[in-house]
C-alpha cells in the first residue's frame, strides 16, 4: 500500500504537468481559432463595406437608369405627338389633293363639250354645255355656250331644242357680233319645223342689216333654194 502511494506521488507531477500542458494547447488552439474568426470577421466586415458600396453604386445606377427611362418616355410621348401630326398632315394633303381632283373647271367643261362636238359626239357635247350653262349661269362662255348647244341638236335634227337656243341668243344678245349668225342658225333650224315664212323674214333681214357679213351670202341662197 505504502509503495503505491509513493508511486502516485511520484507520477501526480507529471499528471500534473501533462494536465496543464493539454490546458495551454487548448488555449492556443482556442487563440488560433478567435484569430482565425476575427480574421473572418474582418473580412465579413469587409465584405459588408464593399456590398455597401455596391448597393450604393447599384442604387446610383438605378436611379440613373428610372431618369433614362423617364427621359426615353418623354422622347417616345413626343415621337408620337410628331406621328399623329404626320398623320394628320398627310390626310390633309390626301384629302386636299382629292378635291382638287374633284374640281372641274369651267374652261374644262367647255373644251370638252367643244371637242365632243367637232367629233360629231353629239350627245356628249349636249351634256357638256348644259353642264356649263347650269353650273357657271354667269360664265364667260355662255352665249358660246349656247350658240354650240344649237349646233350640238342641229347635229342631231332636233330642229325645235336648236332653234330654241338660237332664239335665245337672238333675245339674250341683241347686239351681239354673232347676231348674222344667229339669225342663220335660227332660220334653217325653223324650216324643218314648217316655218318658212317666219324663216324667209330672218333670212333677208341678214344682208339688209349686215351686208358685209360672210352670212349674208350663204342667206341668200338659202332664200334661192326655198319654194
Amino acid at each position: 500500500m505504502k509503495n503505491l502511494f509513493k508511486i502516485f506521488f511520484i507520477l501526480s507531477p507529471g499528471l500534473f504537468l501533462s494536465a496543464c500542458l493539454a490546458s495551454d494547447k487548448d488555449i492556443d488552439g482556442l487563440r488560433a481559432e478567435i484569430a482565425q474568426l476575427t480574421t473572418t470577421l474582418n473580412s465579413m466586415q469587409q465584405n459588408q463595406a464593399d456590398l455597401g458600396t455596391r448597393m450604393d453604386s447599384l442604387s446610383s445606377d438605378i436611379n440613373v437608369t428610372n431618369e433614362n427611362m423617364t427621359e426615353t418616355g418623354n422622347m417616345i410621348s413626343k415621337l408620337s405627338s410628331k406621328l399623329d401630326d404626320l398623320s394628320v398632315a398627310t390626310a390633309a394633303v390626301a384629302q386636299a389633293q382629292a378635291d382638287a381632283k374633284a374640281v372641274i373647271l369651267p374652261t374644262t367643261i367647255f373644251e370638252n363639250a367643244r371637242k365632243s362636238l367637232d367629233e360629231g359626239n353629239y350627245d356628249a357635247a349636249i351634256e357638256g354645255f348644259n353642264l356649263y350653262l347650269t353650273k357657271f349661269p354667269d360664265g364667260e362662255l355662255v352665249e358660246e355656250s349656247n350658240y354650240l348647244l344649237g349646233d350640238s341638236y342641229a347635229g342631231k335634227k332636233q330642229w325645235k331644242d336648236a332653234a330654241v337656243q338660237y332664239a335665245k341668243l337672238l333675245q339674250k344678245y341683241p347686239k351681239s357680233k354673232n347676231t348674222p349668225a344667229y339669225r342663220l342658225k335660227y332660220a334653217k333650224a325653223i324650216l324643218p319645223l314648217n316655218k318658212k315664212s317666219e324663216a324667209k323674214k330672218y333670212l333677208q333681214s341678214i344682208p339688209q342689216d349686215y351686208p358685209k357679213s360672210s352670212e349674208a351670202k350663204i342667206a341668200a341662197r338659202e332664200l334661192a333654194s326655198i319654194k
